[in-house]
């Protein structure tokens, strides 16, 4: 999951693609993050799952 997820928010940035692409690419980043982030909640890591967050944030800005 944590290897898609990273895809997904490299593909948010890629200027290459068609814009809608990089919105489908963000909605499914949202997606996987909210997964990714309630596992690392259980197993008690909050510093990763602020970083994932911070991260998509970071990438998420220049979609729109």
């Amino acid at each position: 999951m944590g290897k898609l997820h990273h895809h997904l928010v490299q593909e948010m940035g890629n200027s290459d693609g068609d814009r809608l692409f990089r919105i489908q690419a963000y909605q499914l980043a949202q997606l996987s993050l909210t997964r990714l982030c309630h596992q690392l909640a259980m197993i008690g890591e909050w510093d990763k799952a602020t970083a994932l967050q911070s991260d998509f944030v970071r990438h998420a800005v220049w979609i729109f």
